[in-house]
């Protein structure tokens, strides 16, 4: 299973997420604090959004201050997937006018725009600047 964190402001929701994907990829809760896409069909298809805001606790100094500069207050939520290209979807489906900022836990910290236009997981995570735009 692989991993990034999406940050966003802080009016911003995991019920967001789930009004942006009402297409193929339909998100549902199965916890009170993550939501989760999969198709019982597709083997490991799954891919799971947690609001996990004690993450910035886990953060490199830089990357905190770098988050400081962008939000006065923001929402952390882990995503864990196995597709990629699933994934990318589901993030890039958030709403133009919100800020993203993808962090690729490999000291990269990726502007929405860049992260959506990556076409492989190698190269989303061969990235290790703050930021990265």
């Amino acid at each position: 299973m692989k991993f990034a964190f999406v940050i966003t402001d802080d009016l911003f929701e995991l019920d967001d997420f789930i009004k942006s994907n009402t297409g193929s990829f339909e998100l549902k809760f199965i916890k009170d604090n993550e939501i989760a896409y999969w198709n019982e069909k597709e083997e490991r298809s799954l891919v799971s959004l947690e609001k996990k805001n004690k993450l910035y606790d886990l953060m490199e100094p830089e990357a905190k201050a770098y988050l400081n500069q962008q939000f006065d207050s923001f929402n952390i939520f882990l995503v864990r997937f196995f597709n990629f290209e699933v994934a990318k979807y589901i993030i890039c489906s958030a709403p133009i006018e919100r800020k993203l900022l993808i962090d690729n836990d490999y000291g990269g910290i990726l502007e929405r725009n860049v992260f959506c236009q990556m076409d492989t997981y190698a190269k989303f995570i061969s990235i290790t600047k703050i930021p990265y735009s």
